[in-house]
């Protein structure tokens, strides 16, 4: 499968095991599932700098925290 990027239409390769990349950008990779939301730029970079220290647990429980700007409920509980 190809993945392109959402903020500029590249392909996005693989530049390490837990990211996929393309000129300027990198996004996260997860359990084999990316990361590709925009407006999300710090979380993405909470997720790769907890992947690129080893941490995949904690960058899933990063990324599984984000909620949509729409979402009016209770925020997630990263505990």
């Amino acid at each position: 499968m190809i993945y392109r990027s959402p903020q500029s239409g590249r392909p996005l390769v693989a530049d390490t095991p837990h990211s996929l990349a393309a000129p300027g950008e990198r996004w996260p990779v997860v359990d084999g599932i990316p990361y590709l939301r925009v407006g999300s730029e710090g979380l993405v970079a909470v997720a790769l700098d907890h992947l690129d220290a080893g941490c995949s647990d904690d960058a899933l429980v990063a990324l599984l925290t984000d909620q949509d700007d729409w979402w009016t409920g209770p925020a997630t509980d990263p505990q």
